[in-house]
Order: structure tokens, then C-alpha cells, then sequence
């Protein structure tokens, strides 16, 4: 999805039942609610998610079960992006991670937080 409006109770709730073998979801200069949710069961192939160029995104919950075979996250340029997702360690399938370009105090809260230690099972970790 490019270039396009999510709200924040049409984003993936209502689009989860549409493509429930899903295994890939890239959104590139999507504007959105500033709270992203993934619920449980929402994409339950899903490997791969990508987050790109974002500007209102500065909040990520995921539900337990909600990405039981994510392999690869990526978010990218989300610049109002400065708590760890919530959620996040609770991924075990989780191959590869990459934060970058996100607010300013994400590295400070990733630290804070001890995701170091909490994500060790993640071999590609780029933050």
C-alpha cells in the first residue's frame, strides 16, 4: 500500500479478513492514526512487514499471536516513532529487525528498556 490514508479502526482489523494467507505487507508513505495496532490473529502467515516513510506513526502495539510466523521487521523512517514497540520481544519466529531513521529518543527507550538482552534470539538487528 502506497500513498494512501489508514485510519486507525479501518487499518488492520478490516483489512485482515481480505487476505488471510498474507505473507508479505509493505507500507510505503502510508499516513495513518498515530497508533498502530496488530491484533491477535490478524495476520497469521505474515514473514515479512515493512514500515517505510511514516510521519504520523509514534506508537506500535502488537498483540500476543498476533504475527506468529514473522520473520522480518522492518520500520524504516518513521520519525515520530520514540517508544519500542509493545509487543515486540513476545515474537520468537522473529529472524530480522531493523529500526531506523525513527525519533530521536528510540535508541534511548531500546536501552532503557533492555531490548539488547530481550531480543537475543533476533540475528539481524539494526537499530
Amino acid at each position: 500500500m502506497r500513498i494512501c490514508l489508514l485510519a486507525r479502526q479501518t487499518t488492520f482489523k478490516l483489512l485482515a479478513p481480505y487476505v488471510p494467507n498474507l505473507t508479505y505487507l509493505s507500507l510505503n508513505r502510508v499516513r495513518s492514526a498515530n497508533t498502530l495496532v496488530l491484533y491477535e490473529g490478524c495476520f497469521p502467515h505474515l514473514k515479512t512487514l515493512v514500515f517505510k516513510r511514516m510521519p504520523d506513526v509514534s506508537e506500535l502495539n502488537i498483540s500476543d499471536r498476533a504475527l506468529p510466523q514473522i520473520e522480518g521487521i522492518y520500520a524504516v523512517t518513521l520519525p515520530k516513532l520514540n517508544k519500542v514497540p509493545q509487543g515486540i520481544e513476545s515474537l520468537r519466529s522473529l529472524k530480522k529487525l531493523w529500526q531506523l531513521h525513527l525519533h530521536q529518543d528510540f535508541k534511548v527507550q531500546w536501552h532503557m528498556n533492555g531490548m539488547l538482552e530481550k531480543m537475543q534470539y533476533v540475528s539481524e538487528l539494526h537499530i
